[in-house]
């Protein structure tokens, strides 16, 4: 968990408030509006493969992202990462790092899901 240095910070992501109800299926909100933009390092985490039932498969995709500190992020929050969206799957956590920087390191995932 080292802390990112400046030319690390290569992915574009925006964090995401989801509006209207909340549905526990689709882990997501009806629409959604953008909180914030950053500069981001992500790193994948590994995954693994799921059978729902009979005829249908999902994949968990984990990643651990780091970004500069941004007052009123929380967990609830999602993730848009060019054309893929992450869920977070905690509380943000806060770091300082040696020089007073602040940044937030954040547990995220992917899920995807295919017919059989």
């Amino acid at each position: 968990m080292a802390i990112p240095r400046p030319h690390e910070l290569k992915e574009l992501i925006e964090f995401l408030i989801t509006e209207g109800p909340y549905t526990a299926a689709t882990k997501s909100g009806t629409e959604s509006s953008t909180f914030a933009t950053a500069r981001a390092r992500i790193t994948d985490q590994g995954g693994s493969i799921d059978a729902i039932d009979q005829q249908h498969q999902s994949q968990t995709q984990e990643f651990e992202i780091w970004t500069r500190y941004i007052d009123g992020l929380t967990g609830f929050m999602e993730i848009s990462w060019g054309t893929r969206s992450l869920t977070i799957t905690g509380p943000p956590q806060k770091v300082v790092d040696s020089q007073g920087r602040r940044w937030w390191v954040i547990r995220a995932e992917e899920v995807t899901e295919r017919s059989l």
